[in-house]
């Protein structure tokens, strides 16, 4: 993902900002960083979780100065959030790195995504705002491989229903997210 991947245009309907939110930038937020090139310097570390953070406290900067607004730092809520996003980020990596690493294993390498549903929503403030609440299913695939073993805390789900009610502020000709509510998961 680069800042400009995570541009949402104000020109988009509703439905097509959910969707550019929640599968464009949440779903990819949750595997961000899992490359080979990654996974390589995560064990020539000898599985430092410190490098796993690094990674993760990246990809959050980036994430978030992308797509959040200016000040998003001020709010506790969006501030909650992102720290959030980052563990399941780092927790998800970690998952793909260990479940990836062995090409003679018939299971697929952990990762974890997000389906919008039909039924989003729209609401228009009168301060110009713009409040989605858009329904969505996440997934992983802690089926298919040996995660649950690597750490037996990770939720083996395959359909678990997740709302997002998320306000969109228009900045600069973009869609920038200043407040977020998640139901769910």
């Amino acid at each position: 993902m680069t800042a400009e991947s995570l541009v949402m245009a104000s020109t988009l309907t509703p439905e097509e900002l959910a969707v550019a939110y929640v599968e464009g930038h949440l779903s990819q937020w949750a595997m961000m960083g899992a490359t080979a090139e990654n996974r390589t310097a995560y064990f020539e570390s000898g599985g430092d979780f410190a490098v796993i953070q690094d990674i993760a406290t990246e990809n959050a900067a980036l994430v978030a100065s992308s797509t959040f607004i200016g000040n998003w730092k001020e709010s506790p809520q969006l501030l909650e959030y992102v720290s959030n996003l980052q563990q399941l980020n780092g927790a998800s990596l970690e998952l793909w790195f260990k479940t990836s690493d062995d090409p003679n294993r018939n299971d697929e390498p952990y990762r974890t995504w997000i389906e919008v549903n039909s039924g989003t929503t729209a609401q228009q403030n009168p301060d110009g705002s713009t409040v989605l609440t858009t329904d969505a299913t996440s997934y992983n695939n802690a089926d298919k491989n040996r995660a649950k073993e690597l750490n037996p805390n990770t939720l083996n789900f395959s359909a678990e229903p997740i709302t997002y009610t998320t306000t969109f502020q228009t900045v600069d000709g973009q869609f920038r997210v200043s407040g977020i509510q998640v139901d769910g998961r």
